[in-house]
């Protein structure tokens, strides 16, 4: 019996050390990025006093979690290794090992994985494994609490990943109060923090602010799409497919526009997709194991895309990466002399 859950645990476990590898494969190694907003939360792991920690200084969790770790970047790449391997058990207790690995796989070619792997000290892997958590202890009163209080101080775009849940969770009571319970407990915590921190450039208010230019450009629509590039559509093989669209109509109007890093927040849906899979079965039809095959021969071949603002950037970009949808050539991107 032991030796019985020890196999059934390994699996998923070496799935995702083989997931981690070809992701630095398709990311052409390990070549982290500094930017400004990664220097800010290295200051609130590095400062003892909270009137340093700056305009991020409420998003905690991450920081200081990454204290018992080198560097914050170690720190996600373990996260990015746990989110895996619950994935990835979780899916064995229902679905064959090759569509698990092959899952497993083409997530490592969307930015989910690879922001990670250019760019450092961001909280979003532990905003991506407290929300499965929470999706996996769900009907759990208490662990529902505590992961949707987590999920909200790691980084407060966890409150729009929320409304995944309830795709194919009744709203009732039972449900809700644990969520309403965490939502309050959270405005306690930011109104106790923003007295101690100086972070009115990121205040709840500053926020609502930015729902009154609400637009829609071509760096938005295309900086969404990057996100997960063709993983997205899996979605049309679900049976709530105009349920899901109408959610992510709303996250592309809302937090979309909250926010200037539209591929990075995009790849946060990574855990809209699982949910779908996970709930729905997905794993087990023929076809969506055939189009898997094809996205995840898509993703390798077009270009990894970051798009911030009114800029997209290819990232480790090589020949590999032959169908650039934007219509640029080998040349145009700097490949060839």
């Amino acid at each position: 019996m032991i030796k019985h859950n020890f196999t059934n645990f390994l699996k998923p476990v070496l799935i995702s050390i083989s997931t981690l590898i070809f992701g630095l494969v398709i990311n052409r190694g390990f070549l982290p990025i500094g930017s400004i907003v990664g220097s800010e939360y290295e200051l609130i792991r590095s400062s003892s006093n909270f009137s340093t920690y700056g305009r991020l200084g409420h998003r905690l969790l991450t920081p200081f979690l990454s204290k018992i770790f080198p560097d914050i970047q170690s720190f996600n790449i373990f996260v990015l290794f746990l989110i895996l391997v619950l994935l990835n058990y979780k899916n064995s207790e229902k679905f064959e090992l090759y569509p698990i690995f092959l899952f497993s796989l083409s997530i490592s070619t969307t930015m989910s994985i690879l922001f990670t792997l250019n760019f450092v000290n961001y909280p979003d892997p532990m905003s991506i494994f407290i929300f499965l958590l929470l999706f996996f202890n769900f009907e759990n009163k208490f662990l529902n609490l505590f992961f949707t209080f987590l999920l909200l101080i790691n980084n407060e775009v966890g409150l729009f990943l929320l409304p995944i849940l309830f795709l194919y969770f009744s709203p009732t009571l039972k449900r809700l109060a644990p969520l309403a319970v965490s939502i309050f407990l959270y405005l306690i915590y930011r109104s106790f923090i923003e007295s101690l921190v100086n972070n009115k450039s990121s205040s709840i208010n500053t926020y609502l602010d930015e729902l009154y230019k609400l637009e829609l450009n071509f760096f938005i629509i295309f900086g969404f799409f990057t996100g997960l590039k063709f993983l997205f559509f899996i979605i049309y093989f679900s049976s709530i497919r105009l349920k899901i669209c109408a959610y992510l109509a709303f996250y592309l109007l809302i937090p979309m526009n909250m926010a200037v890093d539209y591929t990075r927040y995009s790849s946060l849906l990574i855990t809209l997709i699982v949910v779908v899979i996970y709930k729905e079965n997905l794993l087990s039809s023929k076809k969506v194991l055939f189009i898997l095959h094809v996205i995840f021969l898509l993703n390798i071949i077009t270009p990894k895309y970051y798009v911030w603002d009114t800029n997209i950037l290819y990232l480790r970009d090589s020949k590999i990466h032959f169908i650039d949808i934007l219509g640029k050539n080998f040349s145009e991107r700097y490949l060839i002399p």
